[in-house]
């Protein structure tokens, strides 16, 4: 699994992709991105629930733009 922190995300120019808890993104489609990021995971939690992910992801490009 290779992926970058969200925090180390350059802020322009994003488009966010959340995959479901279980199998993420197909294949195909996460070979054609640029790059990958992950979310801090603090607890005995596995994941979080996908659309948990995608606001967090959001609120980080966000606030990493200084909006």
């Amino acid at each position: 699994y290779d992926a970058e922190p969200i925090e180390h995300m350059p802020p322009d120019k994003v488009l966010l992709m959340v995959g479901n808890e279980a199998h993420g993104l197909p294949k195909a489609i996460e070979e054609a991105c640029d790059r990958r990021v992950k979310l801090a995971m603090p607890g005995p939690a596995e994941s979080y629930n996908a659309a948990i992910a995608g606001s967090i992801a959001l609120y980080m490009i966000h606030y990493q733009k200084g909006m």
